[in-house]
């Protein structure tokens, strides 16, 4: 894809409509799983694998938005993104203490952050070679690591030591950093790109939908040929596109597919400003909605509770809930927080974006 240089640009709509699709899809996944949900199945295998990849990706963006200013001041405003990191380690290890069936994906973000502090000021060029090589390379260093340790995918809790927590975190762990580091700074990279020009989004759209079906058509054939991967964490594992796998592939057609929810809803979003509404508000409030999805899990959702009607009650309250919020707010109430934490660090600046306080189990 052609880059194209970033120019300064008003809040997309199409990018908070990206962050509640991603944020509806982890709902959806996390819900269903634990209630068991039936019907709604294949709209959970949709979405598996899929949504926290896409949350990661606009995760980059908005840091890349939200960091414009520094950077074009020759500064990498990393002190504004410390709080931040600090909040949603210490919330995401004490959220995975309630009994909630979720591996919380809050500390890895924590981490993408750090990463983020150390990358902010890189070319466009450095972060898409770093991306690429993250998703080509990550994979192999985490199945070198899995060769003398169980994979069992624990996520850390404050009650951990801290070597337990940095090791769960960045390597065997749900959400791994070694592998979710390229889709972070992919998203970095996409955020220097000119968003409010149709060509972008146009390209984004295409480039997007063909690596996400490319991805998935690759392991068909490379399974094909050699064989389903064995069970355990051998190279063999490498073909795979599953979900979760933490392979190349499934990486590639995930990133791919979140490419393509981003341009095609920045195409959409403005010609559909009433249908994307609610979208947009759900994106706005997106770690709000986060927390408040495990909150309902852990204190209020009982295993004979209906799948369905679970994930139709908690989305439609959600929802609306951020609709009539962001009638008055800006910002949720736990987005302000992130955004007060990080303004404390960088007196005087005023972020570009706030794309970066929502922060996202899937």
């Amino acid at each position: 894809m052609r880059q194209s240089v970033a120019h300064p640009q008003r809040r997309l709509p199409g990018l908070d409509a990206a962050r509640g699709i991603a944020i509806a899809g982890m709902v959806l996944v996390n819900v269903g799983q634990v209630t068991q949900a039936g019907p709604i199945e294949p709209l959970m295998r949709l979405a598996y694998g899929r949504a926290s990849l896409l949350f990661v990706v606009l995760a980059g963006v908005g840091i890349a938005l939200a960091t414009r200013r520094y950077r074009e001041a020759g500064k990498g405003g990393v002190l504004s993104l410390l709080p931040r990191v600090l909040i949603l380690l210490i919330s995401g290890l004490g959220l995975q203490l309630l009994d909630h069936e979720v591996n919380v994906i809050l500390p890895t973000y924590a981490a993408l952050f750090v990463v983020a502090m150390c990358t902010v000021q890189m070319p466009r060029r450095g972060l898409l070679i770093g991306a690429l090589a993250s998703m080509a390379a990550g994979p192999v260093v985490w199945l070198a690591a899995q060769c003398d340790h169980e994979i069992t995918r624990h996520a850390p809790t404050l009650l951990d030591s801290p070597l337990h927590i940095a090791a769960d975190v960045c390597v065997y762990g749900p959400y791994p950093v070694i592998t979710w580091i390229g889709p972070f700074l992919f998203g970095m990279w996409l955020g220097r790109l000119n968003l409010a020009d149709t060509r972008v989004q146009w390209r984004l759209t295409l480039w997007g939908g063909g690596a996400a079906v490319g991805g998935l058509l690759a392991s068909r054939v490379l399974v094909l040929f050699r064989g389903e991967p064995s069970p355990g964490n051998g190279f063999d594992r490498l073909i795979s596109a599953v979900g979760h796998s933490q392979m190349p592939l499934w990486l590639a057609s995930g990133v791919g597919s979140a490419v393509f929810v981003i341009g095609f809803l920045l195409l959409a979003s403005a010609h559909l400003r009433w249908w994307s509404y609610p979208l947009t508000a759900l994106g706005r409030l997106s770690l709000s909605v986060y927390v408040f999805h495990l909150l309902v899990l852990a204190f209020i959702v009982t295993p004979e509770t209906s799948g369905v009607i679970t994930v139709i009650l908690i989305l439609t309250a959600a929802t609306i809930g951020a609709a009539l919020w962001c009638q008055k707010f800006a910002r949720g109430p736990l987005e302000v927080l992130m955004h007060a934490a990080g303004a404390l660090m960088a007196p005087g600046s005023r972020p570009q974006d706030s794309s970066s306080d929502g922060t996202p189990r899937e």
